[in-house]
């Protein structure tokens, strides 16, 4: 109901995730491809998507083994697409991942890279711009927008690097068009992480200034005021800065304009 609602009222519509930071990927518990491809399929067909998300995270992230979860993965989406191509329903994918300022780990390359083996068509890699750490992003205060710059790009050399090394002609302009930034609003999990409202203002104006294809937040449920809060919740952003509701939002909103 949710959905129609909002394909109704907005004219929007969304993009299903599989996957996320908690419990077993679908990849994993069923170690068919041909039963895989069908369970994502039911979904896709209950909900009348266009687009699906796969975020891989913690220890999944490194299952690209041969016969691992990823290598599945990759197999099953190659196996959907190809059958939705045949009754004219193109269905965009996309995939959630890790970041560090400096880029994927090594294994978030993987992962994409055997996606490409098996014939997937990437629409876009959105990176979770968020909770780097202090090693990777040392005196984060102020900065969270420049570090999630410096992702985005890292993000950007990387594909290059890696389409070429597929023989996948891309321009820059296109490899721009497949990237995406979902950064954690407000405090963070690492809590010296604050991602403010300026550092919103900055993502939005690099990202349509690149043309990426993404941006998005974690998570919009956190979008309201608790300036006085000196922990991270799950229905405000914890940053001294928004003082009303849905100023994120409106922040980013700028990027679609």
């Amino acid at each position: 109901d949710h959905i129609d609602a909002l394909r109704d009222l907005y004219s929007g519509d969304v993009m299903v995730s599989f996957g996320g930071a908690s419990g077993v990927p679908l990849a994993s518990a069923c170690t068919d491809v041909a039963a895989l491809a069908g369970e994502y399929a039911r979904v896709v067909d209950t909900l009348a998507l266009e687009a699906i998300d796969f975020d891989i995270e913690g220890i999944w992230l490194a299952d690209h083994g041969p016969g691992g979860s990823a290598e599945r993965r990759a197999e099953a989406i190659a196996q959907l697409q190809a059958e939705m191509a045949s009754q004219s329903r193109p269905l965009a994918v996309w995939f959630t991942l890790p970041v560090l300022p400096t880029g994927l780990t090594p294994d978030g390359v993987a992962v994409l890279g055997q996606a490409l083996d098996a014939g997937v068509a990437i629409t876009g890699v959105n990176v979770m711009t968020m909770d780097y750490g202090d090693g990777a992003a040392p005196n984060p205060a102020g900065q969270m927008g420049e570090y999630g710059i410096a992702a985005v790009t890292a993000l950007h050399g990387q594909l290059t690097t890696l389409y070429a090394a597929h023989g996948i002609p891309r321009t820059p302009q296109e490899l721009w068009a497949m990237t995406g930034t979902t950064p954690m609003i407000g405090m963070n999990d690492v809590v010296t992480e604050v991602f403010d409202l300026g550092d919103a203002v900055q993502t939005a104006e690099f990202a349509a200034q690149q043309g990426m294809g993404l941006v998005s937040m974690w998570s919009l449920n956190r979008d309201h005021a608790c300036p006085e809060s000196p922990w991270v919740q799950l229905t405000c952003s914890s940053t001294p800065d928004q003082l009303q509701d849905w100023e994120f939002s409106a922040a980013f909103s700028a990027f679609g304009r």
